[in-house]
């Protein structure tokens, strides 16, 4: 894969990017239940449909919300900055 493939792939807007760069706010494209579970568990049938390993890009322009999940997340910064917290600490 070129580089010229791989920055047109991951810098294309995403119709939630076009959302969230528009609103300044977070799209919950999940339909995830933030009023009765402030911090729910991502589903893992989202993302393992076509095996044990997923590699997905995530959403521009918004922060991520608080959220748990039964497997293990490794994040990739391509490009830019990203600050994490991890149960509170930063």
């Amino acid at each position: 894969m070129t580089s010229k493939f791989l920055n047109y792939e991951l810098f294309a807007l995403t119709p939630v990017e076009l959302k969230q760069r528009q609103s300044h706010g977070n799209v919950n494209y999940m339909d995830l239940d933030y009023v009765n579970n402030p911090i729910p568990q991502m589903p893992r049938s989202d993302f393992f449909k076509h095996g044990d390993i997923a590699v997905t890009k995530n959403n521009r322009f918004s922060y991520v919300p608080a959220h748990t999940h039964s497997f293990i997340e490794l994040n990739y910064m391509y490009a830019g900055t990203c600050t994490q917290y991890i149960n509170g600490e930063k």
